[in-house]
């Protein structure tokens, strides 16, 4: 018992943790992704558009990872992502490449090419930094797919929820209150 409350005194998550594998339960259960949803995006190259649809994960901390398995063929196109369904407001917390010859070896991989705010962009949709807005129903967020030479890259991108802005309350209800 005084060892759990020592852990405790240290870090909060650790004490829970150390909780829960006294009662035989494993943490990493819980702190691990969460399987959400899926979203039906589009890889537009060529002008021809492919359909794609993603896998969405949820976060220990709540936060939404969308894992995009790319062929080579697909590099140097657009994902479009679509929000009016999937997320109106959002912070992107982390948008990474990571390539390899097969998808567990891409997953796998320890070299991690991290995106910069530059591979963004807006379609009926605001961006500021790194949160993005959607401004209608046909708003989607446009991700530039660098060329790669490995046969298979996984895009990951993870955003954070946000709650809607002021702005984005329709009128009727603002002048309701």
């Amino acid at each position: 018992m005084w060892l759990g409350g020592s852990i405790s005194a240290l870090s909060g998550f650790e004490g829970w943790a150390y909780g829960m594998t006294a009662f035989g339960l494993s943490a990493a259960a819980f702190l691990a992704d969460q399987k959400a949803a899926y979203v039906e995006a589009q890889i537009i190259k060529d002008n021809a558009a492919t359909p794609c649809r993603i896998g969405c994960l949820v976060t220990a901390d709540g936060a939404l990872r969308l894992r995009v398995p790319l062929l080579r063929r697909h590099l140097g196109g657009v994902l479009a992502l679509p929000l009016a369904n999937f997320l109106r407001h959002g912070l992107i917390r982390g948008l990474c490449l990571q390539r390899g010859n097969k998808l567990d070896a891409a997953l796998g991989s320890d070299d991690i090419e991290i995106l910069d705010r530059t591979h963004l962009q807006p379609l009926q949709c605001r961006i500021d930094g790194w949160q993005f807005t959607a401004l209608r129903d046909d708003a989607h967020l446009l991700v530039t797919l660098p060329d790669a030479a490995a046969e298979v890259t996984v895009l990951t991108l993870t955003i954070l929820p946000l709650p809607p802005v002021a702005g984005a309350v329709p009128a009727a209800i603002r002048g309701a209150a």
